[in-house]
C-alpha cells in the first residue's frame, strides 16, 4: 500500500472542496434576515453576523454530508483535551502580552470596530461577532471541513516548503478571503488573518480537535477590541 507521501492527490475531491469553501464564503453574504428584521445596531454589524450564520450553516452541512454523520472525524470532538488546553493557553498568553503592550504604548487597537460600538446593543453584537460567530463559522468551514478534506486526500506528509500542504493551503485560502477583523494599521487584515489561520491550522493538525482553534481564534480576535473599549470608557 502506498504511503501518505506517495499517495496521489485526489484532485477532483480537492478541487470540489476548495470550490465549496470559496462559494460558501462568497455567496453567504445574503443579507436576508438583517434587512428583513429591524435591529438597533449598525447595518455592517448585522450583515456580518448574518454572514457568519450562513457560513456556519454551509460548513456544517458540508461536514455532515461528507462525513455521513461522523462529525468527530472533522474536528467536532473533545479528543486530546490536555493538548488542546495547552494550545489554547499559548494563544491566550500571546494575545494578552501583545494587547497589553499595545495598550501601554498607545498603539491603535481595533479602530475599525470602535466606530460601530456607539451603543450597548452594538457593543454586545460586536463582542458576539468577534468572540463567537467569527471563530465558530470560520473554523468549521476552513479548517473543520477544508483542512480535513485535504488531510484525508494527501495526508500531512506532502509539503509546500517546510509546511504540510494540508496546513498551508487552508491558511492561504483563509487569508485571501476577506478578513474578519479590520485593523487600524495598513495590511493589518491580512497579517491578522495569516496569524489566526496559521495558529488554527497547526493546532487542529496537532490535536485533531477544533477546540483550541476556536478558542484561540476568539481571543486573538476579540481581546484587542475588549481592551480598546476598556481603555476608551474607563
Amino acid at each position: 500500500m502506498a504511503s501518505a507521501a506517495e499517495r496521489q492527490p485526489d484532485l477532483p475531491v480537492i478541487g470540489a472542496a476548495a470550490l465549496f469553501v470559496l462559494c460558501a464564503a462568497a455567496f453567504t453574504d445574503l443579507r436576508l434576515l438583517s434587512t428583513a428584521v429591524p435591529v438597533p445596531v449598525p447595518s455592517m454589524l448585522a450583515f456580518r453576523f448574518e454572514h457568519h450564520a450562513w457560513m456556519f450553516a454551509a460548513g456544517f452541512l458540508g461536514i455532515l454530508f461528507v462525513s455521513r454523520g461522523h462529525l468527530w472525524s472533522f474536528g467536532i470532538n473533545s479528543k486530546n483535551l490536555p493538548a488542546s488546553m495547552r494550545w489554547t493557553a499559548g494563544a491566550y498568553a500571546a494575545a494578552v502580552s501583545v494587547a497589553a503592550f499595545a495598550v501601554m504604548t498607545d498603539a491603535p487597537l481595533r479602530a475599525g470596530w470602535e466606530g460601530t460600538a456607539d451603543s450597548g446593543a452594538a457593543v454586545l453584537l460586536s463582542m458576539l461577532i468577534l468572540w463567537m460567530s467569527s471563530p465558530v463559522a470560520s473554523q468549521i468551514l476552513f479548517f473543520g471541513f477544508f483542512q480535513t478534506m485535504l488531510a484525508k486526500s494527501i495526508g500531512y506528509e506532502r509539503r509546500l516548503g517546510p509546511v504540510p500542504a494540508a496546513v498551508a493551503i487552508p491558511v492561504l485560502l483563509f487569508a485571501i478571503l476577506p478578513a474578519e477583523a479590520p485593523f487600524a494599521l495598513p495590511g493589518g487584515d491580512t497579517a491578522l488573518a495569516l496569524l489566526i489561520g496559521s495558529y488554527s491550522a497547526t493546532a487542529y493538525w496537532k490535536t485533531g480537535s477544533l477546540i483550541a482553534p476556536m478558542l484561540g481564534h476568539a481571543v486573538l480576535l476579540g481581546l484587542p477590541f475588549a481592551l480598546s473599549l476598556a481603555v476608551r470608557y474607563v
